[in-house]
């Protein structure tokens, strides 16, 4: 059953009720499981209030098992199983007692969440101190910071072109952008993403634009808004609408497929709105929501309706390293996916790596123009939580990216978030061509093909290079097929 969630905006109430800083609230002593945002916002709370936070537990569920069973489906419901015992098991007796502190009112809205092993729980003061002596709990942490929320990877317009948008088709070849990384080469042998889903974690998108309509599954399946606000593909903002476009966009409104504006344009798209629509208050609780739908889109474990790729174009508001959603992109690694991020722009300067970008298991793309030149504001290593690790993994064109816009429109943009599309559509080619091959298989096809830019060999401004998708097809063609995951 789909989980939906009404996020209910209690730090707005907060800030509209408070006056000032409550002397009982100021000298709250708080427990070490308090994450430091946390303390903050408990610090600012007035007397009386509740707090919605998130409570994540101990331990969390071992995929190793699951992710070493053979073949897609199996591997997908044995880690959808697995993350559901272990959250069934570990929370029960919190759960039975929360439904305690919900009678007594220390406590509202009680969510139990378990692709992380968390609960969401709009709780009291003292509720939050007693949940933090429990030994199951490992950490609380707030369920929306205004200091630091998460964000669509924005740029403002660069002069010129990116500035234009128009109700028009724009006239002319395939997009520069496409022949760059060697798209339109895939496309002559005849992969043009067929068969494969692509899910878009995002504002949303317009699912009437002519561009991406052929291109959406349907369904009950293909739609989530975790916030309840929308039970049809909708976007507000259009960055959703045209992060899909360089993924999917098949060139319907041009009357031709051949002025495709997406890398792979036989693929089909799903998505989750994890931004919502104002008023309501943006919850981190929202996006974990979203990752256990792309996990299981239908609720049933044993459907093999889990897309093969997911494209994150959003991160912190701030550089840095958190690890609010490390427990599920790596869920999703062992389901057989490789989580593609954009990198930030939050360059130029070095150590301007964002997260999730920068989280253990996730493929973080760079913004570069049609030249292989850096986006000054492409966000740089090192990587913010593993120095050893290089960021971003590579990079991709994000400069004057032609996309599908609102209203059935066309845009020119700017920024990592156009780059990170780049790399989920070649994914789609590439597993278009070559079905289930592993997370880790994918990130070496495409590391190892790409076109090494800047310093000689890996850097913080290029990390690995710049994606190239007949290079790494052509690793595949190499590789002894049994190695292959499947």
């Amino acid at each position: 059953m789909r989980n939906r969630v009404w996020i209910l905006s209690v730090l707005v109430i907060v800030l509209a009720v408070s006056g000032g800083i409550l002397p009982a609230q100021a000298n709250l002593p708080l427990p070490a499981r308090f994450s430091p945002a946390l303390e903050r916002l408990l610090r600012q709370l007035p007397a009386g209030e509740r707090l919605a936070v998130i409570v994540h537990l101990n331990p969390p569920a071992d995929l190793a098992a699951p992710a070493a069973q053979r073949g897609w489906g199996m591997r997908q419901q044995a880690v959808i199983e697995t993350l559901q015992t272990r959250a069934a098991q570990s929370q029960k007796t919190l759960l039975g007692e929360l439904q305690t502190a919900q009678a007594n009112g220390e406590a509202g809205r009680v969510v139990s969440l378990w692709i992380d092993n968390s609960i969401l729980v709009e709780a009291s003061p003292g509720l939050l101190a007693a949940l933090a002596q429990r030994p199951e709990v490992a950490q609380i942490v707030p369920d929306y910071d205004p200091a630091n929320p998460i964000v669509p990877v924005e740029e403002q317009p660069a002069p010129g072109p990116a500035a234009q948008r128009s109700a028009l088709p724009y006239a002319g070849p395939p997009e520069p952008n496409l022949a760059v990384i060697g798209a339109t080469d895939l496309w002559a042998q005849g992969i043009t993403g067929q068969g494969i889903t692509v899910a878009v974690l995002d504002t949303g998108v317009d699912a009437t634009h002519p561009d991406l309509a052929g291109r959406y599954r349907g369904g009950t399946n293909s739609w989530f808004d975790p916030y309840g606000q929308h039970a049809a593909p909708y976007d507000p903002s259009g960055h959703g609408t045209w992060v899909t476009g360089v993924i999917v966009g098949d060139g319907t409104g041009n009357g031709t497929t051949s002025r495709s504006t997406g890398v792979a344009p036989g693929a089909q798209w799903i998505a989750a709105k994890i931004f919502p629509t104002p008023p309501l208050a943006q919850s981190n609780a929202a996006v974990h929501l979203a990752y256990q739908w792309v996990l299981d889109p239908d609720g049933d474990p044993a459907t093999p309706d889990t897309p093969q790729v997911v494209n994150n174009s959003w991160d912190f508001a701030n550089p840095g390293c958190s690890l609010e959603f490390q427990p599920d992109v790596l869920a999703l690694r062992a389901a057989g996916i490789l989580p593609v991020f954009a990198a930030g722009n939050y360059g130029s300067s070095p150590n301007t790596s964002a997260s999730p970008a920068n989280n253990l298991g996730v493929f973080s793309v760079g913004a570069v123009n049609n030249n292989g030149l850096i986006v000054g504001s492409s966000s740089r290593g090192p990587n913010a939580c593993d120095p050893s690790r290089v960021f971003p993994s590579i990079v991709a064109p994000g400069v004057n990216i032609y996309s599908t816009d609102l209203l059935s429109g066309y845009i020119f943009e700017t920024g990592t978030s156009l780059a990170a599309p780049h790399v989920s559509g070649g994914l789609a080619l590439l597993l278009s061509a070559y079905p289930h091959l592993s997370p880790d298989l994918q990130e070496q096809l495409l590391v190892r093909g790409a076109v090494d830019l800047g310093a000689v060999g890996p850097d913080p401004d290029y990390g690995n290079g710049l994606l190239n998708l007949p290079a790494a097809l052509s690793g595949l063609h190499q590789i002894y097929i049994p190695l292959i995951s499947n």
